[in-house]
């Protein structure tokens, strides 16, 4: 999919790499965020659901996953990068 699509596509879908369009034309997703989990994939759904029915946020605010997963990172990273900051977009 190009940045220079002349006509917006119409996504319905996707599963696992791939977006589906109102005509069922396939698409390898190269623009979102999830293509190193996959569209639809059943663990990071399963806990997505449990997370928002606890709090519907993202990580402008501390809690303690948002720690736990820092100091995940933290110990896979040299000793001189030692912070960690989450931002909640790619911009």
């Amino acid at each position: 999919i190009s940045y220079e699509n002349t006509e917006p596509l119409m996504i319905v879908g996707g599963t696992g790499a791939y977006l589906f369009d109102e005509k069922g034309e396939r698409y390898l997703d190269t623009r979102n965020n999830v293509n190193h989990v996959g569209h639809q994939n059943p663990k990071v759904a399963e806990a997505v659901a449990r997370q928002v029915k606890k709090l519907n946020s993202n990580t402008r605010y501390l809690h303690p996953n948002v720690a736990l997963l820092a100091d995940k990172l933290l110990k896979k990273f040299p000793k001189e990068l030692c912070v960690v900051l989450f931002v909640n977009s790619g911009s």
